[in-house]
């Protein structure tokens, strides 16, 4: 039967004096009886029964769900209130059905002599004339309706009588008034369902089941006749069958269930009729299945259409009248996951790959042509992450330019900005596997993903790999008109490739970007790469001790960015974190020149600055205060803390960003920031008098910078030296002092303001 309507191997009893089902049985009955047990849909049952009385109902759904079973069991359940009950097959020709009917009321009015009819017209009106002029109660069934509209002209009317009723089922909702979605069983119902079939089933497998195919009622019965004819056949060795491999689990199942109806099967024929009917819709249907199908929104939808050669957007209708689509409110659309996987295991191809350039380029359209601007894309429609991350595990189907483009896309948002970074690792190996394959031939798109590779590259390989990656950026970025490239320069050499020197302590080369960045920025006002260009320049300036110098850069940025929200939102919070940083080192100069007061109000700045900069982070992180950008703001929060006299709060703000970047890293070595977080536990340490402490994490400060820098005369390197003197002079630890001391004269100048403080205290003692 079409779309497995029939469902529980239904045993239809055509006759219209069938034995009776009840005390008072209808005059006329012919209604599909099942002696099978009948499970839940109670609410189902009450909404049918309350809109049948207003008019016509059409009982919608997927296919198998069991919306023929529901108003079967209706008409079994309130047989009593009628004189007759019929239903007529409207996935057939209903012509000689229509005749048939016709004929038995004929002989229903006529003391048992049937009529004589033989033409459909002439049954027609006949049965609309006598059901609407009757006294008699009936119920009138049209089961696997195309739509409404295809069963209009026979349609008897009941101006709203209390017992004369018309239900449909169909898998279309399209132009009714009066509709009944009947959608999966509850959680209960698909349990009882299984454990009827399924009997020494645990109840963790029958769960387990259940959700595999979403309480769908044709599913589980197929799933429970699947493992009870297979010998040996547990519920856990079904579900890694059917989840590994789909296509043989279906071939497999249509032999092991003969004829008993089949989800996939039913699913098959709707794909087949909509394929001959429109291979446009169909292959959108296709592209649709390639997204996160739990949410499609009707706008996307609607742009997909002007993608799909042979597609009309009119023709969405179609989709929708074979509940291969579904609508869950007014804008927004789903496909059933069983439904999914059939779509995408018969397509063949060439389907595929149409698909795939559709969706591609629908989804791409969407963005503006730079990189970083994506942002604002995204946050607009928040869905779009996950229908970029489902449509990148069919990569091997992406275009090469435009699949990349959106790829390099999908990394930069989910690394920068969700940091989601267990997804974004393996969305790196897969861009470079695409990336190899040599069908990625635009020169900018390849900087732009080694530009957005570095870091991750850095996190599991380490510094050497990370500046490879930049330099081939850098390459590939040079290969182009500068002026097409001005600002993806701008980013590389102030953002990335600077910063990194700056890690590795590496001055020069950082001066360097910084010339090369303020000749490229020279005339242009685009605040970002403004931003950038002074981050770079501030960061220069704390390592070489001109703090004053910093400060001023970041004031810049600073109200630069606060009056754009996005850039703000973006990096505010760091740009305030670098200018807490740079007063409290501010504050340490003042204090060895004598200037004490000056020296506690910096302190005080910067412990405002720094807590504003961490909650800022955490909003920014919609919440989370476990994410990157929020330790970064908690190593100056704890620095300040510590120095205002809250050793404690320190301790616990350190603590959580050591953390948090030994979590980030995973085992793949040190960052910089790691190293100043270790000097802020130190302090904090420091200040609660638990020295031994404090000094295993300066050491430990000592020790990230020395394995990450290649140079050493940076502030933060000065600045470990200097807490290492005098902790060991706290302990008496004369050697420590004595080697910090003249690592610090080596590396700096003898007049370095830091080193004469040292100087003199280790002589002092």
């Amino acid at each position: 039967m079409r779309h497995g309507r029939h469902f529980l191997l239904f045993i239809i009893c055509a006759s219209a004096l069938c034995q009776s089902v009840c005390a008072n049985e209808p005059a006329l009955w012919n209604v599909p009886v099942s002696f099978e047990p009948f499970w839940g849909r109670k609410s189902e049952m009450l909404a049918l029964e309350e809109k049948i009385q207003e008019g016509p109902v059409v009982v919608t759904g997927l296919p198998g769900v069991g919306k023929s079973r529901l108003v079967y069991t209706y008409a079994k359940e309130h047989a009593r209130r009628y004189h007759v009950v019929w239903t007529l097959d409207a996935s057939q020709r209903m012509d000689r059905q229509m005749i048939d009917f016709a004929n038995k009321l004929h002989g229903l009015e006529h003391k048992g002599r049937e009529g004589t009819f033989s033409k459909k017209e002439d049954a027609v009106d006949y049965v609309k004339s006598l059901l609407r002029t009757c006294t008699f109660s009936w119920l009138l069934m049209f089961d696997g309706v195309a739509h409404a509209a295809a069963v209009k002209d026979v349609l008897p009317e009941t101006f709203g009588a209390k017992d004369k009723h018309v239900v449909m089922t169909s898998l279309s909702d399209q132009g009714v008034s009066g509709s009944l979605r009947v959608s999966a069983l509850t959680d209960g119902e698909a349990h009882a369902f299984l454990k009827h079939y399924l009997k020494n089933a645990s109840d963790k497998d029958i769960g387990d089941l259940a959700r595999l195919l979403d309480n769908h009622p044709l599913a589980l019965l197929s799933a429970a006749t699947y493992i009870n004819a297979t010998p040996h056949m547990t519920i856990p060795a079904y579900i890694a069958f059917f989840s590994q491999n789909k296509k043989a689990y279906w071939a497999s199942e249509s032999k092991v269930l003969g004829d008993q109806p089949q989800l996939y099967t039913t699913l098959k024929i709707s794909l087949d009729q909509l394929k001959m009917e429109s291979g446009g819709d169909y292959t959108l249907l296709v592209a649709l299945c390639l997204l996160d199908t739990h949410k499609l929104e009707g706008s996307f939808i609607q742009g997909l259409y002007g993608h799909v050669k042979g597609a009309d957007a009119g023709g969405f209708s179609k989709i929708l009248d074979l509940s291969l689509v579904t609508k869950r409110d007014k804008t927004t659309y789903a496909v059933h996951d069983y439904v999914r996987d059939v779509v995408l295991a018969t397509a063949d191809g060439e389907t595929l790959q149409k698909a795939a350039e559709a969706t591609t380029s629908a989804l791409l359209a969407l963005f503006p042509d730079k990189v970083e601007d994506c942002v604002a894309t995204f946050e607009k429609n928040p869905a779009l992450v996950g229908q970029l991350k489902t449509l990148m595990t069919r990569m091997d189907l992406l275009p090469g330019d435009a699949g990349f483009a959106l790829g390099v896309r999908t990394f930069y948002y989910t690394y920068y900005f969700l940091r989601d970074y267990p997804y974004a690792y393996a969305l790196s190996d897969q861009l470079t596997r695409f990336l190899a394959t040599g069908k990625v031939v635009d020169p900018l798109l390849v900087a732009n993903f080694h530009n957005a590779n570095a870091y991750m590259t850095f996190l599991r390989k380490g510094m050497d790999a990370a500046l490879q990656e930049l330099l081939l950026a850098k390459a590939s970025f040079e290969k182009m008109p500068p002026d097409l490239v001005r600002r993806e320069l701008v980013m590389l050499l102030g953002n990335n490739l600077g910063f990194k020197y700056h890690w590795q302590g590496n001055l020069d080369a950082v001066e360097k970007c910084v010339r090369e960045a303020e000749a490229l920025q020279e005339g242009h006002t685009d605040i970002m790469g403004l931003a950038i260009v002074g981050c770079l320049k501030a960061l220069l300036a704390q390592d070489r001790g001109h703090f004053e110098d910093s400060l001023r850069a970041l004031n810049d940025i600073i109200a630069m960015t606060e009056k754009d929200p996005t850039e703000n939102k973006v990096a505010g919070h760091y740009f305030n974190s670098l200018k807490a940083c740079s007063l409290l080192k501010l504050a340490q100069m003042k204090e060895l020149n004598g200037r004490m007061d000056e020296a506690r109000a910096l302190r005080r700045e910067a412990l405002t600055l720094s807590k504003t900069a961490y909650a800022h982070a955490v909003q920014s992180s919609g919440g989370k205060d476990d994410t990157d950008i929020v330790a970064r703001t908690l190593l100056y929060f704890s620095q300040a803390q510590s120095a205002c006299g809250e050793p404690k709060k320190a301790e616990g703000c350190a603590r959580r960003a050591i953390a948090i970047f030994d979590r980030e890293l995973m085992g793949a070595g040190k960052n910089r920031r790691q190293g100043v977080a270790y000097i802020a536990l130190g302090d904090a340490l420091s200040g609660q008098g638990k020295h031994e402490e404090a000094s295993k994490a300066y050491l430990m400060a000592e020790e990230i910078f020395n394995k990450i820098s290649t140079h050493k005369a940076f502030d933060d390197m000065s600045e470990v030296w200097a807490r290492l003197v005098q902790n060991a002079i706290v302990r008496g630890d004369a050697n420590t002092a004595r080697r910090c001391l003249n690592a610090h004269k080596n590396t700096f100048h003898g007049l370095h303001p830091r080193y004469i403080m040292m100087a003199a205290k280790v002589a002092s003692v």
